[in-house]
């Protein structure tokens, strides 16, 4: 059974984190079972900071020197993951009067349209910046994702293509289209685009990397797993490689299997990095398989406070409580799971919908009231917003009453439109 959960771990484990920011840092592992404390207050599912929330939209509602760009976008930003679409859209166009021809601007915009379901007029601003700058790998890529919100799922491929063709191949240009390829599973592509990136840079660390990514979720661990050996070899600094190569050591199809190293390679990923909720979430695994159970809740603990949300970490939590005798703490841990599993069942059908029909609002309605019902009052703003853009002052969607509720729950000023 352990096995078959490790196999599992890869699909979730092995591409690339780009850009994430953990707010806490949990300690890494202890690594003697007998003297590891057993954690007995895992962190509790969030519920909003409604205050902080407050202070952060209020920020984006203050006026702002016409001719701060950076500022502009900053509270942009801040107020798109708020929700408040319509004052990010407001403070980008407002941006844009100031220097029409930013284009950090106009790519935010461009994004921001596009997630709103607005696909013409983030197509016409991307094919805009993509003719200025037509060999900037970002400017395909935004047209990929425009095609892939329209479910023109061969024109994504097209623009990614065109990138290959245009864009000067070096090898950061060739890893980060690899990437892309990668995310959506293109993986022919992919690993022909890293085979040459190593041709121009051979021991590359970051090709490298992305191509052990590549192949370790491909399932092919056979060439995955000295390419891992080498770079963990030459990198052993790299707590991404020495996460990889465990995942394969505990693979059920690798070609050696050890357990014992793949255990040493993760606790060092784990001191190397300790905002890796994944590495976290396999050494708990391997801990298991080695009966270690104190310390595999110390590791789910430390996944809980990455992301208290965590499935896996709730449930591994609750198994490892009840091996060790706790029986109360395992069915508070269950409950928890029980709880996230409903809600996260949930969740994809409304998905499924949105991805199907991006542009009617009724979908986006759904979904709105669905997660307002949850306590998620920015997520519910962000698609009574992007309803209300699709159809502006439509009566029959109820947008707007949504959009009003939820900032009257808020404790936001009142909405009125226009204005934001």
């Amino acid at each position: 059974m352990l096995l078959a959960v490790v196999a599992l771990l890869i699909a979730g484990g092995v591409r690339l984190l780009h850009g994430r920011v953990q707010p806490t840092l949990p300690p890494a592992p202890s690594m003697d079972d007998s003297a590891a404390v057993l954690p007995a207050s895992p962190p509790a599912p969030p519920s909003p900071d409604l205050n902080k929330i407050r202070s952060l939209h209020a920020a984006t509602l203050l006026p702002l020197p016409a001719t701060d760009i950076p500022a502009h976008l900053q509270a942009a930003q801040t107020a798109q993951r708020l929700g408040d679409l319509f004052t990010a859209k407001r403070l980008l166009e407002a941006a844009l009067k100031q220097e029409p021809n930013s284009i950090p601007t106009r790519r935010m915009l461009a994004d921001l349209l596009r997630q709103s379901g607005l696909f013409a007029e983030a197509k016409r601003l991307a094919l805009q910046l993509h003719a200025e700058q037509p060999k900037d790998l970002d400017s395909f890529v935004a047209l990929a994702e425009i095609a892939d919100a329209e479910n023109h799922h061969d024109e994504i491929f097209d623009w990614l293509a065109k990138a290959h063709t245009a864009i000067d191949p070096t090898v950061e240009n060739l890893v980060n289209l690899a990437h892309h390829y990668q995310d959506w599973d293109d993986f022919t592509d992919a690993k022909a685009l890293t085979a040459e990136a190593l041709r121009l840079a051979p021991g590359d660390e970051n090709a490298m990397l992305q191509r052990a990514s590549i192949l370790v979720e491909h399932g092919e661990m056979v060439e995955a797993l000295p390419l891992l050996e080498d770079l963990t070899a030459h990198h052993p600094q790299n707590s991404y490689a020495c996460r990889l190569l465990a995942v394969v050591l505990t693979n059920p199809n690798s070609p050696r299997q050890d357990f014992d190293r793949a255990r040493t390679l993760l606790e060092k990923a784990a001191e190397l990095n300790r905002t890796d909720p994944v590495t976290y979430r396999v050494i708990a695994v391997v801990y298991r398989k080695q009966r270690l159970y104190r310390l595999a809740a110390q590791c789910y603990d430390a996944l809980l406070q990455l992301d208290p949300n965590s499935l896996e970490g709730r449930f591994g939590l609750g198994q490892v409580y009840a091996l060790l005798g706790k029986a109360d703490w395992s069915r508070e841990q269950f409950a928890i799971y029980a709880k996230l599993q409903a809600r996260d069942r949930k969740m994809p059908l409304f998905d499924v919908a949105i991805r199907h029909h991006p542009t009617d609002p009724r979908f986006h309605m759904d979904k709105a009231r669905y997660l307002e019902s949850q306590g998620d009052l920015t997520g519910a703003l962000a698609e009574a917003e992007t309803a209300e853009m699709l159809a502006p002052g439509s009566k029959s969607s109820g947008a707007m009453k949504e959009i009003l509720n939820c900032y009257a729950l808020l404790g936001w000023p009142p909405f009125e439109k226009g204005k934001q």
